[in-house]
């Protein structure tokens, strides 16, 4: 069986349903291609990355799946930077991560600063930035732990 079938297809009731499930699909995609055959594998992070970055831009889009696409956008990018080094990643990530400080300060998000400081502290640690990297972090420890943001605090740790 093709591992790029096993995703699930159901027609969606509305705009927000499609695209949560669009999202199930790409992240299942994305962190679950490990486990095929590298065509297969490649195919499957072509198609995640398709639906990563089209759905930020869809004016139709739902805001959280929005959210959840950016984040995972940065996450993933960030592991290839680690893998490649290659710099036009590094200023998509910037692009995305500058983008979702605009969001966290519009909405006063806490939480959504927090993984945001904490995805920049890891790509300051990949560029050899060290100084920066300790100091994001433990910016994200402190709104973490201030907010009570609990769960986060322990990833952070």
């Amino acid at each position: 069986m093709n591992g790029l079938a096993r995703c699930v297809v159901l027609p969606p009731f509305n705009e927000t349903v499609k695209q949560r499930l669009q999202m199930c699909n790409a992240l299942v995609l994305l962190h679950g291609s490990q486990k095929l055959a590298r065509r297969e594998r490649i195919q499957a992070r072509l198609k995640a990355e398709q639906f990563l970055e089209y759905v930020p831009n869809d004016p139709k889009g739902n805001h959280e799946v929005v959210l959840v696409a950016l984040l995972e956008s940065c996450r993933h990018f960030a592991e290839e930077m680690e893998l490649t080094s290659d710099p036009e990643l590094l200023m998509r990530v910037y692009e995305i991560l500058t983008r979702l400080l605009e969001i966290s300060k519009q909405q006063r998000s806490c939480w959504l600063t927090t993984e945001t400081y904490w995805i920049r502290s890891k790509i300051a640690l990949i560029e050899g930035d060290l100084l920066s990297a300790r100091k994001l972090l433990m910016q994200a420890q402190l709104i973490a732990e201030e907010k009570g943001l609990h769960r986060l605090s322990v990833d952070l740790e």
